[in-house]
């Protein structure tokens, strides 16, 4: 369980979705190191990954006196709310048997951000200006279309014989999970299903297991499409995953908590 996987801007952007942002607080450069320095992330690598968080739009600064404090930027709390739906339950939905499609105008300089938020969201990508989900609604896609001023040149639900002319290829077959996912998932589930007596842990060592935890769950969740049933192959095991993490981070809620108490002030 080492960080050797995720850059030190991926793992603070864990942080500030699993930590910071449920306890309301910002956080200045020096805790954030002090925080994250069990993960061997030095004060360095936090600076540098801060400015190009703030440069994406995921966190914003205040200043107190000379110092800046940093907490996620209210423009990207409709996004983490998003992903976090995805990272923190797992409801095996029911399907229709219809698709949402949506076809947005390229040339909208919001479209780069638009295509991040729908992955999150679980839309997959058929062309540059084209997505696809089972699940989604028109309302949830027109909602986050509008949210990032770009505009919908088409956007419809139905059957998938209505959509052929958008498409003649059969949606499932494309939106269908990449074996290497299965491995992933696999890793994962091997990675951190022998972790036991994890509450005993002490306060740092339960902070990091929790953000290595939440880590790599999040970059899993965020990539599979939360397809129905009926599109996955048998024996998927998304759902076992996301028991196993839950469990987990159960178990490490309240050392880890104290830690961001020793480094932050109580919530």
């Amino acid at each position: 369980m080492t960080t050797a996987t995720a850059s030190a801007r991926v793992v603070l952007t864990t942080v500030f979705g699993d930590a910071l942002l449920p306890r309301g607080q910002a956080a200045g450069v020096q805790q954030l190191a002090t925080l994250v320095e069990p993960l061997g992330i030095n004060e360095r690598s936090v600076r540098t990954s801060l400015l190009r968080l703030s440069r994406e739009g995921l966190v914003q600064s205040e200043k107190r006196g000379r110092q800046s404090f940093y907490k996620v930027a209210d423009s990207a709390l409709p996004i983490f709310a998003d992903a976090n739906e995805r990272i923190y339950t797992h409801e095996d939905a029911d399907w229709d048997g219809e698709w949402t499609i949506a076809m947005v105008t390229d040339a909208d300089p919001g479209l780069i951000t638009l295509r991040d938020e729908f992955h999150w969201m679980g839309m997959a990508q058929l062309a540059p200006s084209v997505f696809v989900s089972p699940t989604r609604t028109p309302a949830e896609v027109a909602d986050v279309a509008q949210r990032h001023q770009v505009g919908l040149i088409l956007l419809s639900r139905g059957p998938q014989h209505q959509l052929a002319s958008i498409n003649g290829e059969d949606l499932s077959g494309i939106v269908a999970p990449l074996p290497s996912l299965r491995e992933e998932y696999s890793a994962h589930i091997a990675a951190f299903g022998h972790a036991g007596d994890a509450d005993k842990l002490d306060p740092k060592e339960a902070f990091r297991l929790r953000t290595l935890l939440i880590d790599s769950w999040r970059r899993l969740a965020l990539r599979d499409l939360e397809l129905p049933a009926a599109l996955l192959p048998p024996d998927w095991p998304a759902r076992e995953a996301f028991d196993l993490t839950m469990r987990l981070r159960t178990d490490v809620a309240k050392p880890s908590e104290a830690h961001l108490d020793s480094v932050l002030g109580p919530a």
